[in-house]
């Protein structure tokens, strides 16, 4: 028998970073809800897309991507709140807005795919361009978005173009060559991203919401594709049922459901609203507003923004209309005050710049969620630093808990432990043993926050036999070992496996586990990570 990892449900989730989106810390959940502090990035470009937040020269931090319409591209390496260093990937990008950062080519780099063009890490920020290639793909594309069609374990590219159509493209063994074109169905102008594609059905394959409705993956292959057209989403303005789409179980029942807000209109009602999927298999929707009467709704995150462990909706004004003092754009969290949705409290963090295209990640390793946008018409790149943790005087990057599937950072290691020679062995043992004492140390305060309903929360897959799931282990039983080292960066990693965990099928092996990044440099641990991860047998 073949063992693979668990990833096909989730993978689109690695464009974000992240294990970051939806990732909570250790604090006990609370009403506090956090003010952000406004930084600027940098100024430049202008009618930009391709946005993402994402660990492109693998320090461990969360960089900003934007580009312009079928021009320039960058990324902006994090060093400091106030303190970003611009790169050039390249120009002549054959997209208007959408684009997405992924590994097209397997290396273990983070590439960039725009439109029609797909730029390649060098794995270097040494002030050169990235190569860039084309595709075959549709040129003038608006949304993009990554995940895995056909089920092979691999990303594919989902595009859409008003006029074109919406399509999905297999990268073949040379990415080099063209790509291979499949067709879904017809197209809006907006309306599948930034994460339109999961499993609406609940028989496994993905699926992909587009505002008014969703095509069903007939055969899980993406070859066949049937449209339900049930879902009241859409509007009639000026980009007829332009939206930014997100699926997510938001009341956590265990189905996915559809949250949505209207983009690109002049004219109402521009709302925040969500789809519960009542019969879990996209057959039946509840609709709920969640705010209404608002601007252009350019952008749309789900995330846990005061870490109450519960998912909140952010959205910001953009080009085609703000709501503010003079016409200024207002951008707005709106907390899920009670968990299912259906009690929304409304938070306004900043009125003033456009708000498009905007992407949530922890961008300071503090255990929040940051936010980082720029406009459609202009070139202000802006950093909005979530204080949750920063007030309540946590040490930054210290410990998180990040749903199943979802990509965590320390293991992209260029070093992996099973390949160490007898003199690695050697040259880490120490700092193993000072990275294993201190987490014996702290395992009486992680026990205390590692709670069955913690774990239960975490669980993206199996969710009815993880319900069943009823105590934690003795943390201080987890046997550690060693995953790999990153010398570059003076950063080891460790792994343990805190416990095992019901499935949903005989084939499949899900674990509770905690990984350790232990820096080098200062011999203490910077972060421990807990997640649920999982193997398939075939």
């Amino acid at each position: 028998m073949k063992i693979k990892s668990l990833r096909r449900k989730s993978f689109f989730l690695m464009l974000f970073g992240l294990g970051l989106l939806l990732a909570s810390t250790a604090q006990a959940a609370t009403a506090e809800f956090p003010a952000f502090e406004y930084h600027e990035i940098d100024k430049i470009g202008n009618r930009m897309g391709q946005t993402s937040l994402i660990d492109v020269d693998k320090d461990g931090k969360l960089d900003w991507i934007a580009g312009c319409s079928h021009g320039d591209i960058w990324w902006f390496q994090y060093q400091a709140p106030d303190r970003w260093v611009r790169h050039k990937i390249g120009s002549g990008v054959g997209t208007e807005v959408g684009g997405v950062a992924m590994d097209v080519d397997g290396d273990g780099w983070v590439d960039q795919v725009s439109g029609s063009t797909w730029f390649r890490n060098p794995g270097r920020a040494d002030g050169k361009e990235w190569t860039r290639y084309s595709n075959g793909a549709i040129n003038n594309s608006h949304d993009v978005v990554a995940a895995d069609i056909d089920g092979d374990n691999k990303p594919e590219v989902v595009m859409m173009q008003d006029t074109a159509g919406l399509f999905w493209y297999k990268i073949p063994g040379d990415p080099t060559k063209p790509w291979e074109s499949h067709s879904i169905g017809s197209a809006v102008h907006a309306g599948i991203a930034p994460r339109g594609v999961g499993d609406i059905d609940g028989d496994g394959d993905l699926d992909i919401v587009r505002s008014t409705g969703w095509y069903e993956n007939v055969d899980g292959k993406g070859t066949v594709w049937k449209w339900q057209g049930n879902i009241d989403g859409g509007h009639g303005g000026r980009f007829k049922d332009a939206t930014r789409v997100w699926v997510v179980d938001l009341d956590r029942d265990g189905h996915n459901d559809v949250v949505m807000t209207d983009c690109d209109t002049e004219i109402g009602p521009r709302r925040v609203h969500w789809f519960r999927n009542k019969d879990g298999k996209g057959g039946q929707w509840e609709r709920h507003v969640i705010a209404a009467g608002k601007g252009d709704l350019h952008t749309l995150a789900v995330g846990d923004f005061n870490n109450d462990g519960h998912l909140d909706v952010f959205s910001g004004e953009g080009p085609l209309g703000g709501t503010g003092t003079g016409g200024k754009h207002r951008w707005f969290i709106w907390e899920n005050v009670d968990g299912r949705g259906l009690t929304w409290k409304e938070h306004m963090i900043l009125e003033g710049p456009e708000c498009h295209e905007a992407v949530v990640g922890d961008v300071d390793g503090d255990g929040d969620l940051d936010i980082c946008s720029k406009p459609w018409n202009g070139n202000l790149h802006v950093y909005l630093r979530n204080m949750l943790v920063a007030h309540r005087g946590q040490s930054p990057g210290d410990l998180s808990f990040v749903p199943e599937m979802e990509p965590v950072p320390e293991m992209n290691l260029p070093t992996a432990a099973a390949r160490w020679s007898d003199a690695e062995k050697a040259k880490y043992a120490d700092d193993l043993g000072r990275a294993v004492a201190e987490w014996r140390k702290r395992v009486p305060e992680i026990q205390r926050q590692l709670t069955p309903e913690r774990v239960r929360s975490l669980s993206r897959w199996a969710k009815t036999q993880t319900e069943q799931y009823k105590a934690v282990p003795d943390l201080g039983k987890t046997i550690l070992a060693p995953l790999g080292a990153d010398p570059q960066n003076e950063r080891l990693v460790l792994e343990g496996t805190i416990d095992t965990l019901p499935t949903h099928s005989p084939l499949v092996t899900r674990w509770l586990k905690v990984y350790l990044l232990y820096d080098l440099h200062e011999k203490s641990i910077a972060r421990i990570t807990i997640t649920i991860r999982g193997q398939v047998l075939e």
